[in-house]
Formats: C-alpha cells, structure tokens, sequence
C-alpha cells in the first residue's frame, strides 16, 4: 500500500470529531535567546552592557572612553534589542542603535526556536504531511554622518529531527540583507513565502527557526560622527490548508480544527495560544455553555 494511499487513510481518522487537547511535545528543545550591546562603556571605562540571554526588551546607554593623551568621554550611544512574541504573528527581534561622537559601538538581537506540529485530539500526525506557510520578513532602516553604518537582518528554517521539507527541494532556507556604507543611509527589507512540510511518515518532525537583526555604527574620525539604526526579523508559521486539501483529496479537513502550531516554550506560533492556554480556553467554554444551559432552563420554567 503506498504512502498516499495510506495518508488519505489516516485522514478520514485525523479528522474526526477533537476529543481533549494534547499535551505539549517535551521533547521539543528550549528557545535560546541573545542580546549583545558591543562596546557600550562607562565613564570610567568599565562595561555598562554586555551579553545578555533570555526573552524581553533591554535597553542601554554608554560612552566610548579614550585614554589617550588623557581620559575623555568621546562618544554617546544608547541602544535597545528585544526579543518578543506579540498576541498575534511570531517571535521577533529587534536591534536599535542611537550613536554620536568617536566609537564603534553595535547592538545584536539573535533567537534560535523550534517548531511542529501536534494534534489537537487524541489520534496521532503519525503517517500524515502537515503543510505549513512560511512567510518571513526582515528589514533595516538607518543613516550616518561622518561614519559607517552596518546593519543585517536574516530569518532562516532548516530540518532539525525527523523529515521537514522546504520548498519542495531543500530542508534549509535562509533569507538574509546585510549593507555597509560610510557617510551614507539604509533602507533596505525582504518578505518572502516558503512551503514546510512536516512529514510525520517515519516520526516526529521538528523544524530549526533562527533569526538575527543587528546594527552597528563607528567612527574614529575628531570631527565626531551621527548616525541611527533600527533592523527586525518578523517570520510567521500558518497552515497551507490548499496545499492540504489537494494532498487529501475527499479525507481533508479544516487543519487548524484538528492540529496546532507548537513552538518552543514560552513562545507562541500566529496568534495561537500555548499549550496551557489550551485547556483554559475549552475549562471557559465549558462553564460559558453550561450557564447558558442554565439561563434557557430558568426561561422555560
């Protein structure tokens, strides 16, 4: 019995009527997230910010210190990076860069996640392909005076475990702008559409989500240098229900009914809820019901 055979199969099951929501995938690993401000230093030439891991938005102000011929503050910067999951969309990153004066300071924000797909209900993905949209985003926007700006932005998928395919072709995509002027401004962004499919034939199916945006902005020259900043990297995951239907033919079903988007904790895929979010939501709709049941009972009586 071929593969298509047995996936048309296992989607008349698949879809069938949701009983309670699954429990997150454990095996799914941990987000890892970093902000780095490079060069951001104190009056007395100590740092002021460095490297720092985790979710959130972190902002910093420093100076550049030459000690030569004697101490003095020759640079103003202040800087923000953020690594955020907004109420709708999907994790993002974001680096800003505000400089004056003599330094070379940067700002970089980096998050590496991972994602699959998990059934809603009780049944299994295990025999299905799950097709997924990616539709990535990234842009940078900034000036300088006097100095030199760099600015990247990137977004990339690739195969972590078991068989993820990009495109059709490859299991790695990577879209990417990065520009070095002097003296001059960015403006510069990219949004392209990817197919993922998550082929649960052999197994569990993990996709590697990495994204970056980064800015920098230096200048040695007495005369002192201005310049901005800002980059972002905004992917989004959605079900490729066309895709779906054509592969299901008369077994189809409505993929966000049956299955959800789950990504490493913490972090939530296109506007869907976390896992824990699950059984609070249906824990509402249940009380919603039965006092509804109850209102309609008063009337009649």
């Amino acid at each position: 019995m071929s593969k298509a055979m047995i996936r048309s199969m296992l989607g008349v099951v698949a879809c069938a009527a949701l009983a309670a929501p699954a429990a997150a995938l454990t095996s799914l690993p941990p987000a890892n997230a970093t902000t780095l401000f490079d060069n951001f230093f104190a009056p007395d030439g100590s740092f002021v910010c460095g490297k720092a891991t985790g979710l959130g938005s972190r902002s910093c102000s420093g100076v550049d210190v030459l000690f030569e011929p004697e101490p003095q503050i020759t640079g103003h910067f202040s800087g923000a990076a953020s690594i955020t999951n907004p109420p709708t969309g999907g994790p993002t990153v974001t680096a800003s860069l505000t400089a004056s004066g003599i330094g070379v300071p940067g700002v970089k924000a980096q998050l590496d996640y991972y994602v699959t797909v998990l059934p809603l209900g009780t049944l299994p993905t295990a025999g299905l392909q799950i097709p997924l949209v990616y539709d990535d985003a990234g842009n940078y926007k900034g000036s300088v005076s006097n100095g030199a700006l760099a600015a990247e932005a990137a977004t990339a998928v690739s195969q972590f475990a078991g068989n993820v395919l990009v495109d059709h072709l490859t299991t790695f995509q990577n879209d990417d702008i990065s520009d070095f002027v002097i003296s001059s401004s960015l403006d510069r962004s990219y949004g392209n559409t990817h197919h993922v499919v998550f082929d649960f034939s052999d197994g569990d199916a993990v996709a590697k989500v990495s994204l970056l945006a980064n800015c920098g902005i230096g200048s040695l020259n007495p005369a002192g240098m201005s310049g901005t900043c800002d980059a972002t990297a905004d992917p989004i995951f959605s079900f490729d229900q066309a895709a779906f239907d054509a592969e299901m033919g008369a077994h189809t079903c409505n993929l966000a009914d049956n299955f959800q988007i789950a990504i490493s904790a913490g972090l939530t895929a296109s506007g869907v809820p976390e896992s824990a979010s699950w059984a609070l939501m249906i824990t509402g709709f249940g009380l919603a019901g039965a006092s509804l049941r109850a209102r309609r009972a008063r009337a009649a009586a």
